[in-house]
């Protein structure tokens, strides 16, 4: 029997309703840019939504090379919380091939926020300076960042001297690991003694005080265990926010008021979240001696749990030491993190005083950073109201 290959044909066959969708998205997308292209709408939008921005085009093209946008809450908490930031670059964010950097502090309840984002035609020293002028003018030229965390990029690494001179600047720790590995099992093609050297002998190296003096003070640990730094010596949360911007995204080709839009609902609903986290921490009371202690009862409701938990497991390290706390207690959670070393918990305790906020880095007990808040949302008003977000920017996006 012979088979023969043939198509079926419907003539009268609508369009299929996907492209319909696509072609109604691009309708209504056209109408709400009146005449704008993707960069003047982009601008607009930022403006309407009270966003700090800022843009430096090309002269002789024309063409964008450089953008800043700080969302107003974003200013509000790096005001707050000025004391730590990360900055790093990723790619494939928009159909420009535009680098996208992003600088992220943390909360006293350990939730990254997005201070505000740039869009730079190329990772040059020039570019840099540019994006830290921009994050400089935010908080003012009297608050400066203790410590800044990045990765091995050049040109970031040469620029921060020449804007934050008094900020101290830390290299990644598991870049610099997974590099050390790397090479150690390159040059003995062996895996197992590449993870001995970088996890072993390297990890001791960096404990060395008379390597101080060269480039390892941006990743030693003799020297970042002298710097205020609240844990924080990796990119880790900046890569985690890398990730957090592209799933919302959805595209590496997103034309520029496109990936605004859809950023812009991102960090809506990173700002209820915090607000959350930090009532939270706010309406925690004491509920366990244990938990607690009686020299920590003073500090509920008025300082971040997570500072309570760090000295509790401090105290406890202590109690493990017993007579040879005063010998091995490394005082290295006062001088990181500025919360009390297991000696001045065991001194309290014998003194019977109870730990007041002022002890600790006001850091810690910053749990707000608006007026707004303290107002209390629940979670079905925090999912309403991102979702209305949504569906407000999902009528006017580009496909």
């Amino acid at each position: 029997m012979v088979r023969h290959a043939f198509t079926l044909r419907f003539p009268d066959q609508p369009a299929p309703i996907l492209k319909q969708i696509y072609n109604e998205n691009a309708r209504l997308s056209a109408k709400d840019r009146d005449g704008r292209n993707s960069v003047q709408y982009m601008l607009h939008l930022a403006d309407e939504s009270n966003y700090l921005s800022e843009y430096m085009v090309e002269e002789e093209e024309k063409v964008l090379t450089h953008v800043w946008f700080a969302h107003p809450e974003g200013v509000e908490m790096l005001k707050a919380w000025p004391d730590f930031i990360l900055i790093d670059s990723t790619y494939k964010t928009n159909k420009y091939d535009l680098i996208l950097v992003q600088c992220v502090g943390v909360t006293p309840v350990v939730k990254s926020f997005l201070i505000g984002y740039a869009l730079i035609k190329r990772e040059s020293s020039d570019g840099y300076i540019w994006v830290l002028r921009r994050l400089e003018s935010l908080s003012g030229p009297d608050v400066k960042p203790t410590v800044f965390v990045i990765d091995h990029e050049r040109g970031l690494i040469s620029a921060l001297p020449e804007v934050f001179r008094t900020s101290y600047h830390f290299l990644c720790l598991f870049h610099i690991y997974n590099a050390v590995e790397a090479k150690a099992t390159i040059l003995e093609k062996n895996g197992n003694f590449g993870k001995a050297v970088a996890h072993g002998a390297w990890r001791k190296l960096l404990k060395l005080k008379r390597f101080m003096n060269h480039k390892i003070h941006m990743f030693g640990k003799s020297f970042t265990n002298l710097v205020l730094h609240f844990g924080n010596t990796t990119t880790s949360r900046v890569e985690s926010a890398h990730a957090q911007l592209k799933m919302w995204l959805g595209s590496a080709l997103l034309t520029l008021d496109s990936l605004w839009k859809r950023a812009d609902v991102m960090m809506h609903g990173q700002h209820i979240m915090i607000k959350k986290t930090l009532e939270d921490s706010i309406s925690k009371r004491v509920v366990s001696n244990l938990y607690y202690g009686n020299i920590f009862s003073m500090l509920g409701g008025r300082v971040s749990g997570t500072a309570i938990e760090a000295m509790q497991v401090e105290y406890n390290r202590g109690t493990d030491l017993g007579c040879y706390l005063e010998d091995y207690c490394g005082y290295t959670i006062w001088t990181t993190h500025k919360l009390l070393c297991a000696c001045k918990l065991h001194a309290a305790v014998a003194e019977g005083r109870k730990i007041h906020p002022s002890d600790i880095h006001g850091f810690w007990s910053r749990l707000a950073y608006t007026k707004s808040s303290h107002r209390h949302s629940s979670p079905n008003d925090v999912m309403e109201e991102l979702f209305n977000k949504v569906c407000e920017d999902a009528r006017s996006q580009e496909v």
